[in-house]
């Protein structure tokens, strides 16, 4: 079982992607997870809002992963954005403005 804040590799996407475990979902044997969407933001990215994966289609990144690398500096931006254990994430269409934003704790965050 993968546990709440292992950031993963979504393999479910053929170009390197990332997301959080949040916890076990609803639907049965998912995991809630938040793919890391980069962008220009200041933060380097931001969390989408959560989806249902299984277990089988995430990878967790080795606890040795290699922070400097062009991946690496992906999940540390990632990494980053979660402060004291809260993932946030905006909710909300975009074209009303001001978004609502999320949030869960997920403890340690690891790697």
């Amino acid at each position: 079982m993968i546990e709440p804040g292992q950031i993963c590799r979504d393999r479910t996407r053929k170009t390197f992607k990332i997301g959080i475990v949040l916890g076990p979902s609803l639907k049965g044997g998912k995991l809630r997870v938040c793919r890391w969407q980069k962008t220009d933001e200041d933060a380097g990215g931001h969390w989408s809002e959560p989806c249902a994966l299984f277990e089988h289609q995430l990878e967790p990144l080795p606890t040795d992963f290699d922070l400097t690398s062009r991946r690496g500096q992906v999940v540390a931006a990632a990494k980053r954005s979660v402060v004291n254990g809260l993932v946030r994430w905006k909710v909300g269409p975009v074209s009303f403005g001001d978004r609502l934003t999320e949030i869960h704790n997920v403890g340690t965050v690891r790697p």
